[in-house]
């Protein structure tokens, strides 16, 4: 299960016959590469977006000054962020893990082990990472011992530095995980910082001095056994993949939804202000334009001199090119954030066709996420096969996943009641699709003990034929 500190990694190797800087001074170079990077950045950004705090809150309202660009004053400033981001972020974790998913395997006993490991907390964190997954491309997962029991712990993403040892990111050669807590030091309230840096040979633990370097503080092995230290043959830092590319979500849409926010706050500030209209004076009696806006949105007149006059522009924007263009904005933004416009004109009683059309490209992101899914959970067999024992488990055990697609119930339900009895179409199959079913092994199992007690109660009424008959005078009879 584990190997000695004496082995050494070929990434240490390399490091000892190539480079000029140890371990510790690695560690700091690349946090703060890190923290500067633009695939920190980005995903600060995601994060931002998710919560709908959107560039237009940035930005503002800009007019056009004597040194260019600037704020502008005393105008309706309306900054209306749409929540596009966090909308499809979710829809695509509920349609892929809002239907409980199972793990299945032809040993029962493994299947019984699995299910208690793979329990209702642990689907709810995993619902987590992969959720950290769509939102900042990576989602983690930590693996530790406690007790006899195995855990597993979420990571924040940013936090995490991997080191591959392959062009497809498959396989960890090493991780840096660094983080802030807040500690008290005597009546102080400080925020300390620390950084770990993990591979096959140990942990090294880091602490953030004075000056923002992080200095060695302790090594140790990955785990403790009978008070020896131990390391997995594997770094224990498991992670999530929204997909094979490493092309964030938000790069997809960003610019459509930054888009759709300027032309709404604009209509927003239009309405609002009405300065879609513009004043043309002649021989305005007065000497300052703020002076003669105010007039206006005050008392309603303008003072002119004798030969003076005011004609007015009209510059209301077109209300239907601009609807047509926000129109266009939202459905590129499904389109390319590859989800489903829930105000679609399909609606819940489409048919089985139409849906399949509505789908298709929530679909094909959903599958490249859930295989990597799999490919997480199946990461995690390993450990788990070695802490317990099982043995080699990985290519015995599947998860299934039950996708929670809007349908016609009585489309769904004729369907399934025509599929009993197809060769080679299983009940569980059948069951994960009708739409009264929430959990597939609690139906199977109320379904079994439901046939016990109709077979219980047949084999009574078979002894007891008497039983229930009221006929005349018999058992229960009223003489008069």
């Amino acid at each position: 299960m584990f190997f000695d500190n004496d082995d050494v990694t070929e990434i240490n190797e390399n490091i000892k016959n190539n480079a000029p800087m140890d371990i510790d001074t690695i560690v700091n170079l690349e946090i703060g590469e890190h923290v500067n990077s633009l695939e920190y950045k980005k995903i600060i950004k995601s994060e931002q977006y998710y919560k709908n705090n959107t560039d237009i809150n940035i930005n503002g309202r800009m007019v056009l000054g004597e040194h260019g660009l600037e704020r502008a004053e005393n105008v309706a400033d309306n900054r209306l962020a749409h929540d596009y981001f966090s909308l499809i972020v979710d829809q695509k974790i509920q349609y892929l893990l809002s239907k409980e998913w199972t793990v299945e395997s032809d040993n029962d006993n493994i299947l019984e082990q699995l299910n208690k490991i793979f329990n209702q907390d642990f689907k709810n964190k995993f619902q987590r990472v992969a959720k950290d997954a769509v939102v900042k491309y990576y989602g983690w997962l930590f693996v530790y011992p406690q007790g006899s029991d195995l855990k597993f712990q979420r990571l924040e993403a940013k936090n995490v530095i991997p080191f591959w040892s392959d062009i497809d990111k498959t396989e960890l050669n090493a991780v840096i995980y660094f983080y802030s807590k807040v500690e008290y030091e005597g009546t102080q309230k400080k925020e300390k910082r620390y950084a770990q840096y993990w591979d096959n040979t140990g942990v090294i633990f880091y602490e953030a001095n004075d000056s923002a370097r992080y200095e060695r503080t302790n090594k140790s092995g990955m785990v403790s056994f009978e008070g020896k230290p131990y390391n997995w043959e594997k770094i224990p830092f498991i992670p999530i993949k929204y997909n094979d590319e490493d092309i964030f979500l938000l790069d997809k849409i960003k610019s459509l939804i930054d888009d759709y926010d300027r032309q709404t706050s604009r209509n927003s500030n239009g309405l609002e202000d009405d300065l879609n209209k513009t004043l043309v004076v002649k021989n305005y009696d007065g000497t300052n334009a703020g002076q003669l806006r105010r007039d206006v949105k005050t008392h309603k007149i303008i003072k002119v001199s004798d030969d003076g006059g005011v004609d007015v522009l009209d510059l209301t924007v077109d209300i239907d090119n601009s609807n047509s263009h926000l129109d266009r904005l939202k459905k590129d933004i499904f389109m390319f954030g590859r989800a489903v416009d829930i105000t679609s004109e399909f609606g819940a009683n489409a048919s089985a066709e139409a849906r399949q059309y509505l789908y298709a490209s929530l679909d094909m992101d959903c599958n490249t996420l859930e295989r990597n899914c799999k490919n997480t959970l199946h990461s995690l067999l390993w450990f788990i096969s070695k802490y317990y024992n099982m043995g080699d488990i990985q290519d015995t055990v599947d998860f299934v996943f039950n996708r929670d697609v809007i349908t016609n119930e009585a489309s769904a339900i004729d369907m399934c009641v025509k599929s009993q009895g197809v060769q080679g179409l299983s009940t569980r199959t059948i069951l994960s699709n009708h739409p009264f079913v929430k959990n597939v092994d609690d139906e199977l199992n109320t379904w079994k003990q439901e046939q016990k007690e109709n077979a219980q109660m047949q084999d009574y009424l078979y002894d007891n034929p008497s039983f229930g008959n009221n006929d005349d005078n018999s058992n229960g009879g009223i003489d008069e």
